[in-house]
């Protein structure tokens, strides 16, 4: 669990980095990932991690804007699917790879 929490992390920083503070979050996410990488997980668990995060920062984004400026409906509907994919996508793995054993 540890692994999609750490990965999901890295995945809302790098969004946060393309659409918003660049360098500034890009940087961190980037350090972020190669600290978890460095563990040898699963690549299918770490896309799914980063699908995750982006989705929860594209929920952030269309909940700070459900009354204004923005339309909150494509925001929110790119959250939802982003999110919807890396959860399930990270339990499909998981359940593939036998359990837990790679999820530390």
């Amino acid at each position: 669990m540890r692994v999609v929490l750490g990965w999901s992390t890295v995945g809302a920083l790098a969004v946060l980095g393309l659409i918003s503070l660049g360098f500034l979050a890009l940087i961190p996410a980037a350090a972020l990932g190669a600290a978890i990488g460095a563990g040898a997980h699963p690549p299918d668990r770490t896309a799914f991690g980063m699908a995750a995060g982006g989705g929860l920062l594209f929920l952030l984004v269309a909940h700070s804007n459900r009354n204004g400026p923005l339309n909150p409906d494509g925001w929110g509907t790119i959250g939802a699917l982003l999110l919807a994919f890396g959860l399930v996508g990270f339990a499909v793995a998981r359940h593939r790879a036998g359990g837990s054993h790679h999820a530390a």
